[in-house]
């Protein structure tokens, strides 16, 4: 589901005449907001922005007076904006996403997207878990960490970006090997200290701080830590979001649940080359509300889902159809767009962008899907609070809520395999 980064590939190969090429700058504009307005990419139209990555003619000679249109002509002949924006809009209907219309605006040409077929296109045949790869890659991949306990902090963190490096791994593709001496194999190593080797590639992590002292924290254990984070997330429910649960097991389960991940979260936010500081202060605020506020989402969203079909049991709403049946255009709300065009069309490109292996190093981004997730659920929420999703069961308001239950079933599955990914367990209750 690399819709967005082949669109704007496609766009680029078009607008420089050059076959199949990456767009790696900002000369396309990739817009996050107030897509009604700027629609959702834009670019310039003079040609002299465009003349250190066009394939001009050598025949033709260009003048400052071209357009990017010159170049798609392959001629220096007067080629109106209106006309270039037409051969656009014709050529997009190839691309993974179609151009509904262009806008110049000053030296610049705002493209907006035909959202229907953009989210038939991309909603339709989502892929998850290891389909995200096109291809193989040549190379099996073996991770391994420093020796050390888990109940050292700074090595548990070792351990779990060891962990979901690999996850990392499958999902872009790569074999996961157990063998250490195969040349088809490349070691990667975890580790807080660099040395000289040349068994395998090191990838180098920060410890965890003591956040008072600023020196390596050896007093707090991991077990300590995580029951601190639930102690935490125990203090929140009940004396800000005034949470009790009656049955003493799912509740005690819950806020397990809560404290691993939200300790896990507090590792894993912070890029693995940078130190995280932690602490022990008992004012229930912990170093972040990311995990606990995810899964409070994903609860949000199980008990939509799980009441949408008690009540297709109960006679209340008709059969939910399969997404190929549902009508797009019934999700006319910004902020649906909003989060399919920001989060959903571009979750399994982010997840790509998480690890960099090459021949000689490994490059491994589990806080930027920390940061993803994070984002999304804030706008999901601003989403919850405003729009009502199980309308009454009138004939002309069932089409709405099929459309819109079909995106919170995957909102649900975005944030529940993003957690999967980062070694996260899932609330059973909540």
């Amino acid at each position: 589901m690399a819709a967005v980064d082949g669109f704007v590939n496609k766009l680029y190969s078009y607008l420089t005449n050059k076959e199949n090429a990456v767009h790696n700058g900002a000369l396309i504009k990739r817009h996050n907001d107030k897509f009604e307005r700027h629609g959702e990419f834009s670019f310039p139209w003079k040609i002299n922005a465009w003349l250190k990555h066009v394939v001009w003619p050598p025949d033709i000679e260009c003048s400052l007076d071209c357009t990017i249109f010159n170049i798609t002509s392959q001629s220096v002949d007067s080629v109106l904006l209106e006309d270039g924006c037409k051969r656009i809009m014709e050529n997009s209907r190839k691309w993974p996403l179609n151009i509904k219309k262009c806008v110049v605006v000053g030296d610049r040409l705002h493209i907006f997207l035909d959202r229907i077929s953009c989210m038939r296109a991309c909603l339709v045949d989502m892929k998850f878990d290891t389909e995200l790869s096109c291809s193989e890659h040549q190379h099996k991949v073996r991770f391994s960490v420093d020796d050390g306990v888990s109940s050292d902090i700074t090595h548990f963190r070792l351990e779990l970006i060891g962990k979901v490096s690999e996850k990392l791994a499958v999902l872009a593709g790569y074999s996961i090997s157990s063998v250490t001496d195969d040349k088809d194999v490349l070691n990667i190593h975890f580790t807080t200290k660099s040395h000289k080797t040349q068994e395998a590639i090191q990838v180098v992590c920060a410890p965890v701080l003591n956040e008072k002292s600023g020196i390596k924290e050896c007093v707090v254990t991991t077990e300590q830590y995580l029951e601190k984070r639930t102690l935490d997330m125990k203090l929140k429910a009940q004396h800000k979001c005034r949470i009790y649960i009656t049955d003493e097991e799912i509740w005690n389960e819950s806020l397990t649940t809560l404290g691993e991940a939200s300790a896990k979260f507090d590792l894993l936010q912070i890029k693995p080359t940078h130190s995280v500081l932690i602490g022990m202060s008992n004012d229930g605020s912990g170093c972040s509300k990311g995990a606990s506020f995810i899964l409070y989402n994903c609860a949000r969203l199980s008990s939509i889902i799980n009441t949408f079909r008690e009540n297709i049991t109960k006679g209340v709403y008709p059969e939910l159809p399969d997404i190929k049946d549902v009508d797009f255009e019934l999700l006319d709300d910004e902020d649906e767009w909003f989060m399919l065009f920001n989060y959903i069309f571009t979750y399994n490109s982010m997840l790509r962008k998480c690890i960099d292996i090459k021949p000689n190093r490994c490059t491994i981004l589990p806080h930027q899907l920390c940061s993803f997730l994070s984002s999304f659920v804030v706008r999901f929420s601003m989403y919850y609070r405003k729009v009502r999703v199980l309308l009454k069961p009138r004939d002309h308001l069932i089409p709405k809520i099929y459309a819109r239950i079909h995106l919170l079933m995957i909102i649900q599955k975005i944030l529940h395999h993003g957690l999967t990914v980062l070694d996260m367990k899932l609330l059973s209750e909540m």
